[in-house]
């Protein structure tokens, strides 16, 4: 009769996700995700030494794994369960404590869920823009199709979008959408996910929304 909720979302598993969206979000988010454990040193320092040259500019790196980030985003949905204020476990706003207990529970989550279990239910709980969560529901949203047949350029948008979901959301900004997900192709090419071939026609189609609105019911 009705359909209720405040976050949009369609839990499926990583075999209905294409290779394409995986690639895009390990690509930009975690490149050496399969390779190192829970928490990255190298990716630490690597933002360590980036954040103090781009000190004036303001354009900062972050540290977090793709682990690290779903269990971010576990703790900000427990807070939201709770009444609590969703804000406060933002990346800007932790206190140290909070970062380590981060990284703790990221830790813990590794030593009893595989790499694949965890790519899944990140691309199941992320916020890709307005009240879609999730790679299937931002994929029926923006295109009506399932995120199975997510194609690179749509990958990479959709990629491109955990980032910041309201600012590069494509219904909104457009062209804060383009450019961010030309980084995230640009990423794919670097690192193999993607020919130059592949890279310079998605760099050069068009987004061309085919917008399904979810009605919430009564």
């Amino acid at each position: 009769i009705a359909t209720f909720f405040e976050e949009n979302r369609e839990p499926v598993k990583l075999d209905q996700i294409s290779q394409h969206m995986k690639n895009a979000i390990v690509s930009v988010e975690d490149r050496d995700f399969y390779n190192h454990g829970a928490v990255s040193a190298i990716g630490i320092g690597r933002a360590f030494l980036n954040n103090i040259i781009n000190s004036n500019s303001g354009r900062r790196q972050g540290a977090s794994t793709l682990t690290q980030q779903y269990v971010n985003n576990l703790i900000v949905d427990s807070a939201v369960a709770r009444g609590e204020d969703a804000t406060a476990t933002l990346n800007g706003n932790k206190t140290y404590a909070a970062k380590i207990r981060e990284m703790k529970l990221a830790i813990s989550m590794e030593q009893n869920k595989s790499k694949d279990e965890i790519l899944e239910g990140y691309l199941n709980i992320v916020n890709m823009g307005g009240s879609n969560f999730g790679v299937e529901a931002a994929a029926q949203y923006y295109w009506g199709i399932p995120a199975k047949d997510l194609n690179v350029a749509q990958s990479a948008l959709l990629a491109g979008l955990v980032q910041s979901p309201n600012t590069y959301r494509p219904d909104e900004h457009p062209d804060n959408a383009v450019e961010r997900r030309n980084v995230v192709l640009s990423t794919m090419l670097r690192d193999g996910k993607i020919s130059q071939q592949e890279y310079d026609e998605a760099v050069a189609s068009e987004v061309n929304l085919d917008i399904h609105p979810v009605k919430k019911g009564c």
